[in-house]
């Protein structure tokens, strides 16, 4: 794939998913490997909420994103799984 194909593709309907592959995209992608890159475009034809599943909530999916590949998405990025019920403010 072409850069501008592969930006495209990083554009998603969550601005984490975004921020987070393109993030990859502008760090990494550039000195993958062919395996990996290859693993890259692949991830980016999942929807959405596959993505959000096995990449942000690190929950399994019905694809499997390869090990290597998830350890660069995660790696020096501050997301973190979202609280299921997150507390209420305090009133005080």
């Amino acid at each position: 794939m072409n850069e501008k194909s592969l930006r495209w593709g990083c554009r998603r309907g969550l601005r984490e998913l975004d921020t987070l592959l393109l993030r990859y995209l502008d760090e990494r992608y550039g000195e993958a490997d062919e395996g990996e890159k290859k693993a890259f475009e692949a991830l980016l034809e999942w929807p959405d909420d596959q993505l959000w599943e096995g990449i942000i909530l690190r929950l399994p999916t019905e694809k499997q994103v390869p090990p290597l590949l998830l350890i660069a998405l995660r790696q020096d990025h501050s997301f973190k799984p979202p609280e299921m019920y997150p507390s209420s403010p305090s009133k005080g």
